[in-house]
């Protein structure tokens, strides 16, 4: 029993330590999520303070309203395409410098696109219900950073709100707001670099279904990971995360939150961070409101091997003392039996010369009566 209970504890502060490893991976994540927010945020408001692009959004407004709403028509369609080529060439600069992945220009009220510059061709289609940044954006004329799924791609995006001077009236106009979003990627790489960590996103398949266009789900993902129903958005260490997750599925005895599991020679731990996004992290951050997860991958090796020789060391121990108590016992049973079989040797002895007595006393009793007999044989004769 205290073999067994000196193990139990000895695993159980494994574990706690590998819990602790992945609190502190976790802090030193969304420290670089907050960093990246703000490079994204701080790209928005420079393009969106050029002069230029101010007035051409703003006529694109005005464009828009006139036509009809929506996508517009040929004049919201000249506006849009200069739009597009005052902005695009240093977007270019952009994207490969900060890996940026999105620039998006949004009308108010709400979220209407009217240009995304990553995708030019798509545009006209409101987003109120699934764009909460540029909503809330576009209420407040407040900055708003945050993870948020769109209808092409899912991404860390800063949106900021875009005004105009009216050339009539001279006054600042509220025209709508941009949003500069970038991918998981660089931040995982920079995470897995800086802390060597394996890092991944998975979404829930029923986020992506009810937020992307169906023909952009087919080209961004591959299959589903049917142990979380959920699909593979980046990771740092290619094919890992899907090998952790098939390990997870196997593994049903496990109720750690953070486990350990073997790739290739090496033991990691292993980490599932509930996901969420924008508009779920201002509320209640109910894990079942989830999106996805988070996941850390983290070298345990060294300490799985400590723990096993710990593990040996109070096994050899248990079983060291069982040859010992057993020795002890089997010492004691030889003594008792000894000592019995002395008690023994000298009651029958006891018993050996009480018999031996009683056999004299009957012998000598005998003896008498015979001369009692003779006696009295030889008084009758005479």
């Amino acid at each position: 029993m205290g073999v067994h209970y000196s193990i139990k504890v000895t695993e159980e502060t494994f574990y706690l330590s590998l819990e602790r490893d992945s609190e502190v991976l976790e802090k030193s994540f969304n420290g670089l999520l907050e960093r990246t927010y703000k490079n994204m945020e701080m790209i928005a408001t420079f393009i969106s303070s050029h002069h230029d692009v101010q007035q051409l959004f703003y006529k694109g407004m005005l464009a828009v309203q006139a036509e009809g709403g929506g996508a517009g028509a040929e004049s919201a369609a000249f506006y849009r395409h200069a739009l597009y080529d005052a902005v695009a060439p240093g977007w270019k600069k952009i994207q490969q410098r900060f890996d940026a992945r999105q620039l998006h220009f949004h009308l108010a009220p709400g979220s209407l696109s009217f240009l995304r510059v990553h995708r030019p061709e798509k545009y006209g289609d409101r987003m109120d219900d699934i764009r909460h940044t540029v909503v809330d954006v576009n209420a407040s004329l407040e900055p708003a950073l945050g993870f948020e799924t769109g209808r092409v791609y899912s991404g860390l995006r800063g949106v900021v709100p875009v005004f105009s001077e009216d050339s009539e009236t001279q006054q600042q106009v509220h025209v709508g707001a941009l949003e500069v979003g970038t991918s998981f990627n660089t931040v995982l790489k920079i995470f897995d670099e800086t802390q060597n960590v394996g890092a991944g996103i998975l979404l829930r398949r029923d986020h992506i279904a009810a937020t992307m266009w169906p023909e952009y789900i087919g080209e961004r993902f591959g299959d589903v990971i049917h142990s979380c129903d959920c699909y593979l958005e980046a990771e740092s260490r290619k094919g890992e995360l899907r090998r952790m997750m098939d390990l997870q599925a196997e593994d049903n005895e496990n109720h750690h939150s953070v486990r350990l599991y073997p790739l290739g020679e090496r033991y990691y731990g292993f980490s599932l961070i509930p996901l969420f996004d924008y508009k779920k992290s201002l509320s209640d951050k109910d894990p079942q409101n989830r999106i996805g997860y988070v996941a850390f991958w983290f070298d345990q090796t060294e300490k799985y091997q400590h723990l096993q020789s710990t593990r040996e060391r109070y096994l050899v121990l248990g079983v060291v003392g069982f040859l010992f108590v057993l020795s002890m016992m089997i010492l004691l049973v030889r003594f008792y039996i000894r000592h019995l079989r002395m008690q023994v040797e000298q009651k029958t002895l006891a018993l050996q010369e009480s018999i031996d007595q009683l056999n004299r006393a009957q012998k000598i009793a005998h003896l008498g009566a015979l001369a009692v007999a003779g006696r009295s044989k030889s008084a009758g004769i005479f």
